[in-house]
Order: C-alpha cells, then sequence, then structure tokens
C-alpha cells in the first residue's frame, strides 16, 4: 500500500509538501508544477489517504451519523438517499444506524458514534419524553433532528407541517360526506404521529364531526400495525364502524386495505382510506392511496445544508433558519369517495 512518505520520496518534497496538495490547502504556497506531479504520482499509483491518521491530526472525521428508525421502511430510504447526496456533495460519507425505534438501541448508537467515530449527526428516531435524548447535548457533537422534535425548544430541527397534513386530512374525509370516521395511530411520543392526531381530532371537532374515542385504536408505523388496527376496528359492532379511516402512515393504510379487502369490503364505496407520507408504493397498490405529500428530498438535503453549516461555523446559539418547518399537499387517488347514500346508517 503506497503511504504519503513514498509519494514524498519519489517526488523529493517533504511529506507535508504532499498534504497540503492533496488536501487543496487554501493558501499553501506550492508551485503548479510540484502540485501537478505530486496529484499525477497519486493517480498513478492509487494512493488512498488515511482517514484514521488524517482525523487525529484535523481532528475531523468527514463522518456523519445518520440514525433512523426503521430502514425498511420506504420512507427513511428516501430520506438516506438525499441526505447522502447533500453530504456527499459537502465531502462527508455518512454513517448509517437502525435503531428499530428502540430507546437502548438509539442510546448505544449514540454512546459509540460519540466516541469520535463522527462529526455530527442527523436523527430522525427522537422521541418526547425519552431521555436518552439528554445524552445528545453531552457528546459535544453538531446534531439536527430529521421529521420529528423532541422536548427542548432550542434544538435545530427540520420536519414537515404535520398539524396542517392532519388538517387536510379532516376537510378532506368531511367534504365526502363522512362522518364515522376512525384513526390507526402511529406512536403517542413520536412528534410527528402526535402533531397529526392531535390537528386531526382539533380540525374534526371545529367541522362540527368530532372523533369518537373508540375509533381511535392504537396500531404503530408498519403493515402490520395496520392490519392490526383494521381488524380491531371491524371487530365494532356493524353500527359503529366507520367509512373512513386515516392511517398514521401509508405502510399503515396499506396494510389496513389487505384486512379490509380479506373481510369483503369495497375499496372506496364500503371504506375511504388516507395515508401519510405519499411513498413510491402508495400510487402502485390498487386502489391508489389518497394520503399527504411530505417533501422527503428537501428534508433530507435542508438537515443535511444545516448540519455541515452548523459544523462548518460551529455555532451555538440557534436562530429561526435552524428551525424548517416544511409545508406538504394532500394527493387525492382512488382510496376515498364521496360517502354512498345510507353508508352512515
Amino acid at each position: 500500500m503506497v503511504r504519503l512518505r513514498d509519494l514524498a520520496r519519489q517526488v523529493g518534497v517533504h511529506p507535508s509538501t504532499v498534504s497540503r496538495a492533496l488536501n487543496g490547502a487554501a493558501g499553501a504556497r506550492l508551485a503548479p508544477a510540484t502540485r501537478a506531479r505530486i496529484l499525477a504520482l497519486a493517480a498513478q499509483t492509487g494512493y488512498r489517504p488515511n482517514r484514521l491518521a488524517r482525523s487525529l491530526k484535523t481532528q475531523r472525521t468527514r463522518l456523519l451519523g445518520v440514525l433512523v428508525p426503521d430502514i425498511s421502511n420506504p420512507f427513511f430510504a428516501i430520506l438516506l438517499r438525499a441526505v447522502e447526496q447533500a453530504t456527499r456533495a459537502a465531502g462527508y460519507s455518512v454513517i448509517l444506524c437502525n435503531t428499530d425505534d428502540d430507546a437502548e438501541h438509539f442510546a448505544q448508537h449514540l454512546r459509540v458514534l460519540g466516541e469520535g467515530h463522527v462529526d455530527g449527526l442527523l436523527v430522525a428516531t427522537a422521541r418526547r419524553g425519552d431521555p436518552t435524548l439528554a445524552l445528545l447535548p453531552t457528546l459535544r457533537l453538531p446534531y439536527v433532528l430529521v421529521n420529528r422534535r423532541g422536548d427542548r425548544d432550542d434544538e435545530a430541527f427540520v420536519v414537515s407541517d404535520d398539524a396542517a397534513g392532519g388538517r387536510l386530512v379532516a376537510e378532506h374525509l368531511v367534504a365526502l360526506g363522512h362522518r364515522r370516521i376512525a384513526h390507526i395511530a402511529g406512536p403517542p411520543d413520536a412528534s410527528s404521529t402526535a402533531t397529526r392526531l392531535a390537528a386531526f381530532r382539533a380540525r374534526l371537532a371545529e367541522l362540527g364531526v368530532p372523533l369518537a374515542d373508540h375509533l381511535v385504536v392504537p396500531g404503530g408505523l408498519t403493515e402490520e400495525a395496520g392490519e392490526r388496527g383494521m381488524a380491531a376496528l371491524l371487530a365494532l359492532p356493524a353500527p359503529e364502524r366507520p367509512t373512513a379511516v386515516f392511517a398514521a402512515n401509508d405502510l399503515v393504510a396499506i396494510g389496513a386495505m389487505a384486512v379490509a379487502r380479506a373481510a369483503g369490503l369495497r375499496l372506496p364505496d364500503d371504506l375511504s382510506v388516507v395515508g401519510y407520507n405519499d411513498i413510491p408504493l402508495a400510487a402502485r397498490v390498487a386502489p391508489t392511496l389518497t394520503t399527504v405529500r411530505v417533501p422527503l428530498g428537501e428534508m433530507g438535503r435542508r438537515a443535511s445544508e444545516l448540519l455541515i453549516r452548523r459544523l462548518q461555523e460551529r455555532r451555538a446559539p440557534l436562530d429561526g433558519a435552524c428551525q424548517t418547518v416544511l409545508p406538504v399537499e394532500l394527493v387525492v387517488r382512488a382510496s376515498t369517495a364521496p360517502l354512498l347514500p345510507g353508508g352512515a346508517d
């Protein structure tokens, strides 16, 4: 393996000169011919810098940790792609950590990453009331929360407007004539799903269609959670069953629709279903899924740029630009329809 000192010996310069040439150090006084010879020899020999040695010298790894709750969820795959593109353009690489939305796994990853392995963190696993979040400031690493918020008001975050999303769903279903509306809920301590439910409930009440407590069933963020939630709703006496369901996300909606179809319900004639996020699968299931579109690519890009800016500026206080709420929009497809006459009887 070619080492930096080998390049220096072949070119006839000091190793520090090679280092400055390869790093493109600003203000480095190097003759253009010398720089060209070093770069050509490095390319010819396949020289790769020792990341560990460089990090020990610069106290920077050029690595960022990204913590997500479920990498099998297409939402986070899309988010991660945008993060990787934005960070790579800035000269950083990412280390992905999957927490399974488990506090213990989250804490374990934080302890390892906080041992000097990364320069900063993008955290998509925050849960309100989770004591693990208190570890973040102690790591002395810049971090940005993505898609979820924590308990502190001074944290940097990039989220979507979940309150607006919940209101959009409520208005859509009521406009279609639905009055018995259910919700398959996500984790109550995840700010994203809790905010959606609160806004959905409040807007329904404003529209004169209060959300009955027994029509809010616990779920999660997976297809299996949607299956369990829909099974619970179908177990209700016929007069109490909903004519429309708002699911915590698209995967939950897809699981719920599968159970409804298996029970002989026609979608959307007998039951309208709305999801959240607009993952690619939402436009491919049958019927195609009405959902709230979250700008996943922009969320990943903005969060990455914010973290890199904080790394470059090492700025402690936050300003408004460090807390971003992105707009959402309702995408109406075939899984929702006006309530048929007699459908609410």
